[in-house]
């Protein structure tokens, strides 16, 4: 399906847990950009449009990594800011979404460093073999 809207001229791709009804299954957010990113690929189509995540299981860092390493454009994490805002009712729920948000920054950043660190050093070689 997403092969042929891309086709008519759709440029992003959402792709969403949340309305998932008791009688259908849970398949993993990574598993399905994993799925569709490949396919765009194969298709080549990949370039012509963007893939957006609306998860309920993008929580941590790790996470958030993972889902741009398999092809995610850009993540939106639903279940975390849910699970913000019922925990902090009656605080300010801004200030915890920035903290959030920094955090899962400075997390993936520091993931990102420690990638280029691996390509970088001779153990690398080892490891790309």
């Amino acid at each position: 399906m997403a092969e042929k809207q891309i086709r008519n001229g759709t440029k992003i791709i959402f792709l969403s847990d949340i309305f998932l009804t008791k009688e259908q299954t849970f398949i993993p957010m990574a598993l399905v950009v994993s799925t569709i990113h490949h396919h765009l690929i194969s298709k080549k189509l990949r370039s012509r449009a963007s893939i957006v995540c609306i998860s309920g299981d993008c929580i941590e860092d790790h996470h958030f990594a993972v889902l741009i390493a398999l092809g995610a454009s850009a993540i939106y994490p639903i279940g975390s800011y849910t699970m913000l805002q019922r925990n902090n009712p009656d605080s300010d729920f801004y200030s915890k979404l920035d903290n959030y948000r920094h955090s899962i920054e400075k997390g993936l950043l520091k993931i990102m460093s420690k990638i280029c660190l691996l390509y970088t050093s001779d153990a690398a070689d080892d490891l790309l073999c």
